[in-house]
């Protein structure tokens, strides 16, 4: 349901194009090998690899890849080895969806070619 959610959140702004939805880690390093994202939105907790393991494969397998951690836990150990993976903005589940919005924004201006 939450994916579900989050799907409906990003198709409401038109400025933003929806790809699709996994539910592990292996899932989303095939997505990504497929789909070729600028921009993902990655749960910290999957089934399968977990969040920050599935971050650094996509890291390094596609170094252009943004990707915007989405999370239940704010444990500074938690936060501190999903940057250390490759994640680009880390948001709480409890923040406002404006945060998420933002983050995915700012994550997709900083991977754009720069003039």
């Amino acid at each position: 349901m939450a994916r579900a959610g989050l799907e409906l959140f990003i198709q409401a702004y038109h400025d933003l194009e929806y790809l699709g939805q996994v539910g592990s880690g292996e899932e989303a390093i095939e997505f990504c090998n497929q789909a070729e994202p600028d921009v993902i939105v990655m749960d910290m907790k999957l089934p399968g690899i977990d969040g920050i393991a599935t971050t650094a494969r996509i890291r390094r397998a596609h170094p252009d890849v943004q990707v915007v951690a989405l999370s239940s836990f704010n444990e500074q150990e938690l936060v501190d080895r999903a940057f250390q993976a490759g994640v680009n903005r880390y948001v709480l589940k409890t923040s406002p969806a404006h945060d998420l919005l933002d983050a995915i924004r700012k994550a997709h201006i900083s991977n754009a070619p720069q003039a």
